[in-house]
């Protein structure tokens, strides 16, 4: 099973993300967080079900209960989140 490695934006955008959800409701950024880490546990093993992304060598996860998708490689020894965006946003 690979294992995951968060790039410097992907965490400073899942920071800033998290602190957005949490001014909004009390809660809500740990609730974002927490699916977050459940989405992308799966990619441990499942890596290969998301779509291809729109760089070469990327693919994207779309997450369903927040409006965001995730930009990973898939590497031979892990899997590299590249960085999160807001799925109105074009990819950065």
């Amino acid at each position: 099973m690979l294992e995951l490695q968060h790039s410097r934006k992907a965490i400073q955008n899942l920071d800033s993300i998290s602190v957005y959800y949490e001014t909004q409701s009390p809660g809500l950024g740990y609730e974002f967080a927490k699916y977050y880490n459940e989405q992308i546990s799966m990619l441990k093993t499942f890596h290969v079900m998301c779509r291809a992304g729109i760089r070469a060598g990327t693919r994207e996860m779309v997450m369903q209960k927040f409006p965001y998708i995730v930009v990973y490689r898939v590497k031979a020894t892990h899997i590299q989140i590249v960085t999160v965006y807001h799925q109105k946003l074009q990819q950065p």
